[in-house]
């Protein structure tokens, strides 16, 4: 497993077999993916003008892409790609995914007028995005910028 720490920062792995651990970074880790050997970390807190960092696992010195403005909140299968949200966001969702390579090319923006729930991968290309409007929600499936709706409409979710 890979584990992030904030007061000290780090990112170590852990070996839930032997209990042992493994520093990759002095960076608190945020988001990982061991398949796609990639990892993100914050350079310090975001709240106080800290940027995030993507790298693989493997060489985790060497950045990929790095953004003060916005963050991962998922890798995409095989470590092509990345869908990041505003560094910032928290409370309900974000109002836009950014979708980028992983050296930080942006592929495509998507933006709601209510918030989007969870953000996942169908496959290497294909990102689904739980959509939330006033009144209904659904999950919208968009490979760049051709997006249809994958499921039925429902009422969007009480928190």
């Amino acid at each position: 497993m890979v584990l992030g720490s904030s007061g000290p920062d780090r990112t170590f792995w852990w070996s839930s077999r032997t209990d042992a651990t493994r520093r990759i970074s002095d960076r608190a880790g945020y988001n990982a993916d061991i398949r796609a050997d990639r990892l993100a970390v914050f350079t310090k807190d975001p709240y106080l003008d800290g940027c995030s960092v993507v790298s693989r696992l493997s060489a985790p010195r060497r950045t990929l892409w790095k953004s003060c403005r916005e963050r991962v909140q998922a890798f995409g299968p095989g470590g092509g790609r990345l869908a990041s949200i505003p560094i910032l966001t928290d409370g309900l969702g974000p109002r836009d995914v950014f979708l980028r390579s992983t050296r930080g090319r942006l592929l495509a923006h998507y933006r709601t007028a209510g918030w989007f729930g969870a953000v996942d991968w169908e496959s290497a290309k294909a990102l689904l995005l739980d959509t939330n409007g006033s009144a209904r929600s659904a999950t919208v499936r968009c490979v760049v910028a051709d997006c249809e709706r994958a499921s039925r409409l429902r009422p969007v979710p009480q928190l």
